[in-house]
């Protein structure tokens, strides 16, 4: 594949980061306190909005090869945008959120408001308050400068305004993945396959107006990844710092984004290596001094402060669970090796009080989160079947390319592999460790499905460019399998 054809040169550097915050902040702006109006005219707005991108990419096909590609992933970008905001917008802050709760009860809502209303950090770690507060504070940070700019606005509308924290973090994820796709040399037909999915996939709009931590943890998880990538390729000071501030501050969110470390540290181990080799690694070890001086303070001062004031465990995890909520009761080989065909449409939502089979429960999770949406039901179905489709098709993508000894870098063959398989065993282990309902929420793993969307596209890249009529078929039909998993959503999810 030559140079040329690798990645797109549009959304380089940080200009559309900067882009995309004044591009929510605006829309929320408008819609939440200039001029309030009613959800239905904001999903007929978005609408109108999606249809004009769909009629731009549709006119891309006339521009010649390599621009089209690059106007055609710019339009899939956009759409994601405009299905995360309109999400965002329509969904109150009360509306399917994980542990947010009400005032005075130490949810995330609660947490929010402390640093809103107090200007300090909370003076207990009672049930939600134990998380680092990075994202809280950003979201009280927007809340306290629109109750500046509109200072007549009520405490229910500031809180909406703090969805813009958790939208941003989905957008940029996606220009975080496109950013990942360039830096592993994927061609830009295979970015585009990625993202269309990506776009698409309903975990990042339910995060979308999530004021938990789950949305800004995963940024700062896939910049973490991104940068280990390009660290790998260009181990520079500039390079590991970054990885070190998104690890630290992805931590700084939540504890768990320390788990990207087992992602990092094999590179870590093969650059050592290399270096040894040349006998040249003495300036590499002033490096990962300085990645420890950066990431640990930033990642461990808020498990410290606690561990200081209330005796909290460094690697405390709540314990305040529902017993109804316990599926321990039921054997390992239950829970985790079944996977009855007759429990995959019926029913059709997760039911985290009843559920036990973790594998259904994620399949259903990773379109629905714990929710339940019975005005669609008829829809979930299709949706359900859409989604198992191209869940097989990225485990067969993952095989196909892993089994390839040409045309195909041995980091793209393995890295996200490993990392999918950290994934996996990492939310085995919590599943095992804390038998709930709520564990096998799909938000745990996340990741996995920007693996499998990048596995897809490479992989229907390679076929596509071989002339043999069964990988015809085979194109044909997960081009197709995409289709109709993006219409699916789309008439889901745009109201």
């Amino acid at each position: 594949m030559e140079e040329n054809e690798r990645g797109s040169v549009i959304f380089r550097g940080l200009w559309p980061y900067a882009a995309t915050i004044a591009l929510i902040v605006a829309v929320f702006a408008f819609f939440t306190l200039i001029l309030p109006i009613k959800t239905s005219w904001i999903q007929i707005l978005m609408m109108g909005a999606i249809v004009l991108l769909f009629a731009g990419f549709a006119a891309a096909g006339k521009i010649k090869k390599q621009d089209k590609l690059e106007i055609r992933i710019a339009l899939i970008i956009l759409v994601g945008f405009v299905l995360r905001i309109n999400y965002s917008l329509y969904t109150s802050f009360l509306v399917r959120q994980h542990d947010v709760l009400g005032f005075n009860e130490f949810g995330h809502l609660d947490y929010v408001y402390w640093i809103f209303s107090n200007g300090t950090l909370p003076n207990t770690n009672q049930l939600q308050f134990y998380h680092p507060p990075l994202q809280h504070i950003l979201e009280a940070g927007v809340m306290k400068l629109f109750s500046l700019l509109s200072p007549k606005t009520d405490l229910m509308s500031l809180f909406e305004t703090a969805k813009i924290v958790p939208c941003f973090a989905t957008c940029s994820t996606l220009l975080v993945v496109h950013s990942l796709c360039r830096e592993m040399g994927i061609s830009r037909r295979s970015t585009a396959i990625a993202l269309a999915i990506l776009a698409f996939q309903p975990t990042f709009l339910l995060f979308s107006s999530g004021i938990n931590n789950d949305a800004m943890m995963l940024l700062f998880y896939m910049i973490a990844v991104l940068y280990t990538i390009r660290w790998y390729h260009n181990p520079t000071m500039k390079n590991i710092l970054l990885l070190a501030v998104a690890i630290g501050l992805g931590m700084m969110t939540k504890v768990s984004a320390a788990t990207v470390a087992f992602f990092t540290a094999p590179f870590f181990l093969i650059v050592l290596v290399q270096k040894i080799r040349e006998k040249s690694a003495k300036r590499l070890f002033g490096q990962f001094a300085a990645f420890i001086g950066v990431c640990a303070p930033l990642g461990l001062w808020y498990p410290i402060r606690n561990y200081i004031k209330f005796g909290q465990p460094l690697t405390y995890v709540s314990d305040a669970l529902s017993n109804e909520l316990y599926v321990g009761d039921h054997s390992l080989v239950s829970r985790f090796l079944s996977f009855p065909v007759k429990e995959i449409f019926t029913p059709q939502f997760c039911r985290p009080y009843d559920d036990f089979r973790i594998w259904i429960y994620t399949l259903k999770c990773s379109i629905f989160g714990e929710y339940d949406f019975s005005q669609h039901d008829q829809l979930a179905i299709w949706f359900i079947a859409a989604n198992l489709i191209l869940i097989v098709l990225s485990l067969v993508a993952m095989i196909y390319i892993l089994q390839k000894r040409k045309g195909i870098s041995a980091i793209n063959r393995f890295a996200l592999a490993g990392l999918w398989l950290l994934q996996i065993v990492f939310f085995v282990f919590f599943n095992i460790k804390y038998p709930f309902g709520c564990t096998m929420d799909y938000r745990y793993m996340v990741p996995t499905c920007m693996i499998g969307a990048i596995y897809i596209g490479i992989a229907m890249e390679d076929i596509r460019e071989k002339d043999k009529p069964i990988l015809r078929i085979v194109y044909a039909f997960s081009i197709a399998a995409i289709s109709v998993f993006a219409l699916i959503s789309l008439l889901f999810y745009i109201n």
